[in-house]
């Protein structure tokens, strides 16, 4: 039925928002491929629905079409945004690994001055 097509769609659109702690990439795959299914199937059956249905149980099926389109629309974009904020954060992730080089080579530099300086005296 449409009602619980809606709370799968709303409860999947849920996990989704839900798995950003995790490994990001496969869960938003994971989820985004049990609500494409599920909206899939939506589409069908309110074509399905329309083609016999009245006027009026097809404007209702039309915007509850519309609502489902919204839902996803919006997890298009919270997904390009949870992408952009991953990519920053990779980003920063590998300037952090960068500098944490330099400061090793820095230090071990130091350390083999300090070496042959003892050795001198």
């Amino acid at each position: 039925s449409l009602g619980s097509q809606r709370r799968r769609n709303e409860k999947a659109a849920a996990g989704a928002r839900a798995e950003v702690g995790g490994d990001f990439k496969s869960s938003w795959r994971n989820a985004t491929k049990g609500l494409t299914f599920h909206f899939d199937r939506f589409v069908a059956e309110c074509d399905h629905r329309a083609t016999r249905s009245s006027k009026f149980k097809t404007t209702v099926l039309e915007r509850e079409l519309a609502r489902e389109r919204t839902i996803c629309d919006e997890l298009q974009e919270e997904k390009l945004a949870l992408e952009a904020e991953l990519s920053r954060m990779c980003g920063l992730r590998d300037q952090l690994r960068a500098s944490r080089r330099v400061v090793l080579e820095e230090r071990d530099e130091r350390r083999r001055e300090d070496e042959e300086r003892k050795r001198r005296l």
